[in-house]
């Protein structure tokens, strides 16, 4: 490979692996005896690596190779010489080879740099702990070692046993001590590469040393309001540095504030709250820890006199606008307020009613200036100047690509690029600019749907506050990049969004992996899409994490037409990944059709916490919604139709403390066991492995006419080591409605002593699972709406008003109807007058403004009209007048359909018999 295109963000100096090709050379070896020829029992290893490019290889194996053995030993790259092997390969995936075979670890970020670290006991009868701070504590046993991806465990491994008496008859790993001197990175072929490799240390598993002595005389004195100065005696010799901790009141939490240099023994605390408590501490480290001083109070002062602490507020307007400046201010009350237009001091111009800490501006015309006096008794203190730059709007109609780009380069807050319509080829668009909040860059299609990209063109999307509107993306992909959109560019994207964007059939011809999105930096949003016909292997829309929440937004788009992959990688969705699924990514993903995509068992594969997962709907889709990894998920008010299709599936439940509520299954066919699947867990799991289902709620839910089981409780016990039950589980206020398929149970699976079941109501099956209470058998009465073609429950149905307490705290049902004080059992509250548009997504609902329900790029297309009409009539016959427009002079076919309503408190029955409906043309 060409050495220009390998990332080389480590340091300077690193150990590169190339892709050779083929026909080229040998594979490449590195191997140290770190040690001088001697060999030690116990060892730590780290080092850093991070993919440089991203290897095409024919043979199909790209993996870069890490053991550790003997000192004296043969090559490491042959198995007889090595106790373990991790694997790195090209594509971002991880995997250890160990006595038990080759186990993959997960996924690591292909676009940073990552950290490894092994800690291995050789020793073949002695445990040896260990208590390290970025890894905690743990216990080796004999002849194993741990794995660690950047700082998190992945798991405990045993060593290869060995020999092989016609190869390797001097190495017997779990019969002897000291196994550990050298180290190899290798590859097994010659068409393998792409990671550079850094900062490479070897080290004892526990450190050698004692830890410094604890600082002594700890001293605090509050200097102002705002200042604490602390002082200590330094008795230590062999200190590192000192950490300064504080916590607010006794009963704060202890956090480190600092960390200073050895020898120092003063430090100052500055932007305190004013009389407030505060406690210190002091902790003397040099790798270990001091014990710390003992614990110093001090109330800070009264701050008299104003002091302004904080200045908010934009420096850009668009002109005709107003803005928000705002001033935080602390001193005696009370305070008064008065903002100036001009220079700082300048009081010649005070603003007309400005007498607070927050201003709104009037409507600005040219740039210009403000600032503030706050005053009390005591005296004055005046704000920063807020100089403002009024900018006016600016429109640039592009149709090039050197166009675009500089008009990119020169947009401002509140600038509009159009591009004109057509079809562009080759078009990769590097979209990196900074909107605001109340005046994003906007880049849009003339008219949408009618800017069409073909072959190389993808979207790059970095900054913050963007917008990219109205484009389609159509033909055979060519671009050798991973994705067609990318939240980032030069930098990642913040409040960026993407909407009203097709993407169709866009696949390279050879098959290879994509994505259609990949997302990433924070609090983006992509809306009202269409994405179809994504038959490679890689997910549609992925979500990457680096360690911080997300708060990205999925909604209104629609995903369709997917073809089966036949193994892993064919998510629709995923957010986040195995290594990263302990940190919390908050996105949501709301009000998303779903059809026929059919790629993998994980329609949505959720890899991270906290994700909101609500109100989407999915048809006839071979999968499901699958919690893989991470807690405290909500899965809330959406509908899994399944068609009677094979394979159709609702919800998998593996990880702790997730809520499934106010959803409805129908027609489902037990895809993975059941129409949901609560997991059992692996004991002490790896990332990658499960987590038992502890803690999950499952309530006011609906199952009709599924095949198979509704619930499975702890699914996968006793296979693939799932040997822990998932416990405190409860299943309450469900609907369960065998409707046509009467055979089986409704539950399946294990029934550990911590379940807890309320307030269900089933019909038309047992109930399984050895469960005796919980439940009621009788005919909940639910009738199929002609409108959504959903199974709702009659007037009369004993679902109204009969919830269990055990879980009631649920404001909204699945339509977002306000639940009564004693909320009706299942997904569906019975109101007075229901919402007028309710029940599962379909077409006309969501997905761009430009595609009809046919989803035909350039046709014509047909649209929902709702018509509501209320009147009080006599008994007898009543009418009911309504109209809409129906414009243009082409020849349109409508279907109309009257459907009477269901005002209870007007006396009128639930459905009016036979409504008569007459069509005039005015």
């Amino acid at each position: 490979a060409d050495s220009t295109l390998v990332a080389n963000p480590l340091t300077g100096q690193s150990l590169y692996f190339y892709d050779l090709g083929t026909a080229s050379g040998n594979s490449t070896h590195f191997r140290y005896p770190f040690n001088g020829g001697d060999d030690v029992s116990e060892l730590r290893v780290d080092f850093d690596f991070q993919r440089g490019y991203v290897l095409d290889a024919p043979e199909g194996d790209t993996g870069i190779h890490v053991s550790v053995g003997r000192a004296l030993a043969g090559a490491l790259n042959n198995s007889d010489f090595r106790p373990f092997r991790l694997l790195i390969f090209n594509d971002g995936t991880l995997s250890l080879n160990d006595l038990n075979g080759t186990t993959g670890l997960g996924d690591f970020d292909v676009e940073n740099p990552n950290k490894v670290s092994f800690l291995i006991n050789s020793h073949d009868s002695q445990n040896m702990d260990y208590d390290l701070a970025k890894f905690g504590s743990g216990v080796l046993e004999p002849n194993t070692l741990h794995v660690f991806l950047n700082e998190v465990k992945m798991g405990e491994f045993d060593f290869h046993i060995t020999p092989d008496p016609d190869n390797a008859p001097q190495i017997v790993f779990n019969d002897e001590n000291n196994d550990l001197g050298q180290i190899a990175f290798f590859q097994d072929t010659n068409s393998e590469g792409g990671i550079a490799f850094d900062n490479i240390t070897i080290s004892r598993v526990n450190p050698i040393g004692s830890p410094p002595d604890a600082a002594t005389g700890l001293a605090a004195d509050t200097i102002e309001a705002r200042r604490v100065v602390l002082s200590w005696t330094d008795a230590s010799d062999n200190e590192l540095g000192f950490e300064v901790e504080r916590k607010q009141g006794v009963g704060g939490t202890w956090e480190v504030i600092n960390v200073v240099d050895a020898d120092t023994t003063t430090f100052e605390d500055l932007e305190l709250n004013p009389e407030t408590t505060y406690l210190y501490r002091v902790t003397a480290t040099n790798g270990l820890r001091s014990d710390p001083t003992s614990e110093v109070e001090v109330v800070t002062l009264e701050q008299v006199a104003p002091l302004i602490v904080d200045s908010i507020g934009d420096d850009f307007a668009i002109a005709n606008t107003s803005i928000q400046l705002a001033i935080v201010v602390i001193g005696r009350d009370p305070l008064s307020y008065q903002w100036y237009q001009g220079a700082s001091g300048d009081t010649s111009k005070p603003v007309t009613g400005a007498n607070a800490a927050i201003f709104n501006t009037p409507s600005l015309a040219s740039d210009t200036s403000f600032w503030a006096r706050a005053t009390n008794s005591e005296g004055s203190f005046d704000s920063q100047l807020f100089e403002v730059e009024v900018h006016f709007k600016m429109t640039f109609n592009v149709s090039t690509k050197n166009e675009l780009d500089n008009a990119i380069g020169l947009a401002l807050p509140g600038d509009e690029i159009i591009v004109a319509d057509g079809e562009y080829t080759d078009w990769r668009i590097e979209f990196q600019a900074s909107g605001l909040e109340s005046a994003p860059i906007i880049l849009r299609a003339e008219n949408p749907g009618e800017v069409i990209f073909k072959e190389e063109s993808r979207l790059e999307i970095g900054g913050e506050w963007l917008v990219f509107d109205g484009f389609a993306f159509e033909g055979e992909y060519s671009g050798n990049d991973d994705e067609v959109i990318q939240f980032r560019a030069d930098t990642l994207a913040f409040d960026c969004r993407v909407t009203n964007v097709s993407i169709f059939d866009y696949i390279p011809s050879d098959g290879s992996k994509m994505s259609y999105v990949s997302m990433y930096g924070r609090r983006n949003r992509v809306d009202n899409c269409y994405f179809t016909g994504h038959d490679v292997p890689g997910v549609t829309l992925v979500i990457w994490l680096d360690g911080q929440p997300n708060f990205h937004r999925i909604d209104h788009n629609h995903f369709a037409n997917r073809i089966d992959g036949q193994e892993n990688g064919w998510e629709t969705i995923r957010v986040g990944t195995s290594n990263m699924s302990m940190s919390n990514s908050k996105t949501t993903v709301e009000y998303n059709l779903f059809t026929r995509v059919d790629g993998e068992i994980e329609i949505i594969s959720n890899k991270s916490g906290e994700n909101v997962y609500r109100y989407n709907t999915f048809k006839e889709s071979r999968g499901t919604l699958t919690l893989r990894h991470g807690d405290r998920c909500l899965v809330e008010g959406n509908y899994f139709l399944g068609g009677n299709f094979s394979e159709t599936g609702g919800v998998r439940v593996i990880g702790r403390d997730h809520i499934v509520i106010n959803n409805y299954f129908e027609k489902t066919t037990s895809r993975d066991g059941a129409a949901i699947t609560v997991y059992a867990g692996i004991s002490g799991s790896p990332l990658n492995g499960y987590f038992s289902a502890d803690r999950t709620m499952l309530a006011f839910n609906t199952f009709f006419d599924n095949t198979g089981s509704a619930i499975e409780i702890a699914a996968g016990f006793g296979e693939r080591d799932r040997t822990i039950a998932p416990t405190g589980i409860v299943i309450a206020n469900n609907v369960l409605d065998a409707g046509t398929r009467t055979t089986g149970e409704f539950v399946y699976g294990e029934n550990p002593e911590t379940q807890t079941w309320a307030g269900n109501i089933i019909f038309g099956k047992n109930m399984g699972g050895s469960l005796v209470s919980g439940f009621v058998v009788e005919d909940p009465l639910l009738v199929v709406d002609p409108v959504s073609g959903i199974a709702r429950p009659s007037a009369s149905s004993p679902v109204i008003d009969a919830a269990s307490e055990i879980f009631d705290e649920l404001d909204l049902d699945i339509d977002g109807q306000q639940r009564d004080a004693i909320a009706d059992v299942g997904a569906d509250e019975i109101v007075a007058t229901p919402k007028l548009l309710s029940g599962p997504l379909t077409e006309t609902d969501i997905g761009p403004t430009y595609l009809g329900a046919e989803r035909i790029l350039g046709g014509t297309f047909s649209r929902l009209v709702n018509q509501s009409l209320r009147a009080e009539v006599t008994p007898g016959s009543g009418t009911l007048i309504g109209g809409f427009v129906v414009r243009g002079g082409m020849s349109k076919s409508m279907l109309i359909r009257a459907v009477g309503p269901s005002l209870d408190e007007a006396m009128v029955p639930v459905r009016i018999p036979d409504p008569v409906l007459t069509v005039y043309n005015s």
